[in-house]
């Protein structure tokens, strides 16, 4: 569920009766899109166009457990921005605190480019850097004050990620890294040429290794704090996650180790994005997924109806299971609302 149907009372209800309708037994309700709040916070800034003062999150989960319902407050949690225009509150991070921001491998803080850069880049919005200890703070205040004031079931981390490889560059974490490792990473993108004269390819391919598996660290490092915090609070309160649906691309090109995670325990959820255009196309990808066997922990296949039929669904659902999938996730609520053939047809399946 988007977070837009939390900006009334009546949306909330309608929202909920329906996927109560189609059979729903957990809700990812979209609580913080863009370091913003759809709920009464006091830690981020108010989302725009959402409540003035109800709290219809709180109303949202009462109405989902009435109906045996469980709830994962889902946080974006590394993406800050992504409109065209800049946050109206001037107590949004994008205003308050651009020096948490990604800065690329050219130098370059995410922050100073345009809407158009962004997306000939293919980047979705402005990334918040993970190594920095205020960002860390900042997004698990958030996560706490979800777990300790609202009866959720679990909390759910969307873009825990690096928009690519090519962002991680923030002249804090470079000297961080030239400390431990006696290497500036920038340097091995931007002096490629020299220092493979200099020291030879083998030693810059290890090099570049040795950076890449620093740099997803913090990425994991954040995921284990955040579970670690809710261990702390709520015991029980389970950790979700969505995913990209290449396991090794997310944890080599975009810092997401999310097999690692299943496997140690810290994430109790994940769910990989296969957003294909069929449900044969869906089912190959989980196909490749667990190819070398059941993934560690339980995995829900996110399926998008921007590119999916609702009527694949049912086959999806029969057949995902010997991929090792343990349930599925539809994107999105907001993509059947009013769709009346639609709600039918997943009521009746």
């Amino acid at each position: 569920m988007v977070r837009n149907t939390l900006a009334s009372r009546e949306e909330t209800e309608r929202a909920v009766s329906d996927c109560a309708r189609i059979g729903c037994t957990l809700l990812f309700l979209q609580v913080s899109g863009r370091w913003d709040a759809w709920f009464p916070s006091g830690v981020f800034p108010a989302g725009q166009g959402g409540p003035a003062n109800d709290d219809n999150l709180a109303h949202a989960i009462r109405l989902a457990h009435a109906r045996g319902i469980r709830v994962h407050a889902w946080v974006n949690s590394l993406l800050a921005w992504s409109a065209d225009d800049a946050p109206r509150d001037p107590r949004h991070v994008f205003h308050t605190h651009p020096e948490w921001f990604l800065t690329g491998v050219d130098g370059r803080s995410i922050v100073r480019l345009s809407r158009r850069e962004l997306d000939a880049r293919r980047l979705e919005g402005y990334f918040l850097e993970p190594s920095l200890a205020p960002v860390r703070t900042e997004l698990r205040r958030l996560v706490l004050e979800l777990a300790t004031r609202y009866e959720l079931d679990g909390i759910h981390l969307d873009y825990i990620r690096f928009p690519s490889a090519a962002w991680g560059f923030h002249p804090q974490i470079r000297e961080r890294y030239r400390a431990e490792a006696g290497v500036d990473p920038r340097e091995l993108y931007t002096r490629e040429r020299e220092l493979t004269a200099e020291r030879g390819a083998q030693w810059l391919a290890r090099a570049r290794g040795a950076w890449l598996a620093w740099h997803r660290e913090s990425i994991s490092r954040l995921v284990r704090l955040i579970a670690r915090d809710l261990e702390t609070v709520r015991p029980g309160l389970e950790l979700s996650a969505a995913v990209l649906a290449n396991p090794a691309s997310a944890r080599d090109d975009f810092g997401q180790d999310w097999m690692a995670w299943l496997e140690e325990g810290t994430l109790d959820v994940a769910v990989p994005m296969v957003y294909r255009p069929s449900a044969r196309g869906v089912l190959e990808l989980l196909d490749r997924i667990g190819a070398g066997g059941d993934p560690p922990g339980r995995v829900f296949a996110g399926v998008s109806l921007q590119f999916l039929e609702p009527a694949e669904i049912p086959p999806i659902e029969g057949l995902m299971g010997r991929s090792g999938a343990d349930g599925l996730a539809i994107f999105s609520y907001n993509l059947l609302r009013g769709d009346a053939r639609a709600l039918r047809l997943l009521e009746a399946r």
